[in-house]
C-alpha cells in the first residue's frame, strides 16, 4: 500500500496488516520489508504508460516451533500462511492468531522479513504489469512465486489485480488477491487457497474527505473444505487535510466477525 499519509484510512484493508507477536492476525499477508532487487521499465503508449517491474527477494521461510521465543511468539518473524494447529500462538497454548475452522488439515505458518536469517536457498520471484492513463486511471496485475521449505519444496504463490480511478474530487480504488500455499498432508501434497478483496471510495469536500471501505477476507479452502474462516469489515472514515501531506484521519470499523473499533491517526509525509 501507499505510505500512511497517502492511505485514506488509518487502518489497512483485510488483505494486509501488521504482525502481532510474529503472526499476522486475520489478514491475507503482513506488511513486510525484505532484502532483494527490483528492475522497472516504463514504455509510453499513446497518452498512457505501460509499466513493468520484476523483483527478487530472499523470500519466505517456514515457521517451526523451534524458532519460537520462550513466551511462544516468533518475535523476529511475520507470518503470512493461514496456519492451523502449527501457528505460533497455538503452540504456546493460546488461541491461534488466524480464525481457523474445525478441519483435519494442519497448514504451517510462513514468515517473511529481514529480521531473521534466511533458512533456505529459495527466493521469491515476482512481477507487475501496469497501465497508467493520465492522473485518472491506473490498473495493475501482479504475481509472485516462491518455495518456503527446502525439504518438501512447498510452493507459495500469489496473484493480485488492483484498480484506481479518479474523477474530479472522487477517488475509487479496489484490489483483489489470492494466496495459494502448498503443504504436505501426511505424504499428500495439498494447496490452501485464500482469496480477498476490498473496495474503497473517497470524496473530497474542501479540506474534508469522507471515505468508505469494504474489505472481505474470504474462506480459505483445501479440496473444498473450509480451513480458515472469513472476515469482513466496513470502515467509515473522515479525513481533515491540514496540508497536502498532513492529514488527520478518523475511522470507525464495523466488524461483523469481531469487535468494532474507533481509530484516530495523524500522519505526515516528506
Amino acid at each position: 500500500l501507499h505510505p500512511s499519509w497517502v492511505n485514506k484510512m488509518p487502518t489497512m484493508p483485510l488483505l494486509y496488516g501488521h504482525a502481532h507477536g510474529g503472526v499476522a492476525s486475520g489478514v491475507l499477508l503482513p506488511v513486510l520489508a525484505d532484502i532483494g532487487a527490483l528492475v522497472r521499465y516504463n514504455q509510453p503508449l499513446g497518452g498512457s504508460n505501460l509499466t513493468f517491474s520484476f523483483y527478487v527477494t530472499q523470500g519466505p521461510q517456514r515457521v517451526d516451533p523451534e524458532s519460537l521465543e520462550p513466551d511462544g511468539h516468533a518475535h523476529a518473524t511475520t507470518a503470512a500462511g493461514r496456519g492451523g494447529a502449527e501457528t505460533a500462538s497455538s503452540v504456546a497454548g493460546e488461541p491461534a492468531a488466524s480464525a481457523v475452522a474445525s478441519s483435519q488439515f494442519v497448514v504451517p505458518d510462513v514468515a517473511f522479513g529481514v529480521s531473521f536469517p534466511d533458512n533456505n536457498k529459495n527466493k521469491l520471484v515476482g512481477a507487475r504489469l501496469g497501465l497508467v492513463s493520465g492522473p485518472g486511471f491506473e490498473i495493475y496485475a501482479s504475481g509472485f512465486h516462491s518455495m518456503y521449505d527446502d525439504e518438501d519444496f512447498l510452493d507459495l504463490t500469489g496473484g493480485n489485480l488492483s484498480l484506481e480511478f479518479r474523477r474530479g474530487v472522487g477517488e475509487l480504488r479496489g484490489e483483489a488477491a489470492i494466496l495459494r500455499q502448498e503443504f504436505n498432508d501426511n505424504g499428500t501434497y495439498r494447496t490452501l487457497s485464500t482469496p480477498a478483496y476490498y473496495v474503497q471510495y473517497a470524496h473530497r469536500i474542501g479540506a474534508f474527505e469522507p471515505v468508505v471501505r469494504w474489505s472481505h477476507l474470504m474462506e480459505g479452502e483445501v479440496d473444498s473444505e473450509v480451513v480458515t474462516l472469513e472476515r469482513r469489515e466496513l470502515a467509515l472514515g473522515l479525513d481533515y487535510w491540514i496540508d497536502p501531506s498532513v492529514p488527520l484521519k478518523v475511522a470507525y470499523g464495523l466488524d461483523p466477525d469481531g469487535e468494532d473499533r474507533l481509530i484516530v491517526q495523524w500522519a505526515f509525509g516528506f
